[in-house]
């Protein structure tokens, strides 16, 4: 993996941002590998602050990529730009088929500029995908604010639930992720080390608390839960139906029913000690 990549600042404009809990959004098919490009596409409407009031309004997209081409030519709008051409190249034509050139092209930038901010392919990939786990923690933290006695289980359940709609929606990240983890044995040190930590100390530290259950067991228990979503999230309709053993169910349904199983399962992790 590349050297790790200068996290673009607050003010740029691609923004990933967490949907309300009540929204739930159909993914459309593709292969798992990332081979054909999700149907799912990028809303490039809203820019700067109208993504923070979209996504308070319920609507609006999960990533924000656009914007002008005339920007500020500072590193916070470029390292933006070069995101958001990062992401919509992706969308496309999928992990596999990403390249440093194509990404350039779309940002309006060279070559070098784009090594300079991100070192390599790899570190680019890794800025993308820290914007997923960004989202993930967002939601995390939002659930746990509210969390009051005796609802454990169903504030860890919600919470899971809005996760997966958040992984359908960045399916193609989901399988960047996956790639990485298949390749290398795990998340890069920059990430492990950062979001990954933070997003299982955040629920464990709380249920291990009021469970008196070893640490280590829970952060297992969240993380099997955080790995069957993103695997769900990532598998296509034929997949779905496959696993259910509903083949003539439509897409929405099959993901319906995969969030309420998931839900049930986080709630488990908040039951009483054995």
């Amino acid at each position: 993996m590349g050297a790790s990549p200068r996290s673009p600042s607050a003010s740029a404009t691609c923004t990933l941002v967490a949907r309300p809990r009540a929204v739930s959004q159909r993914c459309g098919s593709g292969a798992v590998d990332g081979s054909t490009a999700s149907p799912c596409r990028i809303n490039r409407t809203f820019t700067g602050a109208s993504i923070a009031q979209s996504h308070r309004d319920g609507k609006g997209p999960l990533y924000s990529p656009a914007v002008p081409a005339d920007a500020a030519d500072d590193a916070s709008s470029t390292q933006g730009r070069i995101l958001s051409a990062a992401l919509e190249v992706l969308d496309r034509k999928g992990p596999a088929h990403v390249g440093i050139r194509a990404i350039a092209e779309r940002a309006k930038v060279s070559v070098g500029l784009v090594h300079h901010y991100f070192t390599s392919k790899d570190g680019l990939l890794e800025a993308c995908v820290r914007k997923l786990y960004e989202a993930l923690l967002e939601v995390e933290a939002e659930e746990r604010a509210g969390l009051t006695e005796g609802e454990l289980g169903e504030a860890l359940a919600h919470a899971t639930r809005r996760g997966y709609r958040i992984a359908c929606q960045n399916r193609v990240l989901v399988r960047v992720v996956m790639r990485i983890v298949a390749e290398r044995g795990g998340l890069p040190k920059t990430l492990r080390g950062t979001v990954q930590d933070r997003f299982l100390d955040g629920w464990s530290r709380i249920v291990s608390e009021r469970t008196q259950r070893p640490m280590w067991e829970v952060r297992a228990q969240i993380h099997t839960v955080s790995s069957m979503t993103g695997r769900y999230a990532a598998a296509s309709k034929a997949e779905l139906a496959s696993i259910l053993g509903e083949p003539d169910l439509e897409e929405e349904e099959l993901r319906r029913r995969i969030e309420e199983h998931l839900g049930w399962l986080a709630s488990q992790v908040a039951d009483a000690p054995r």
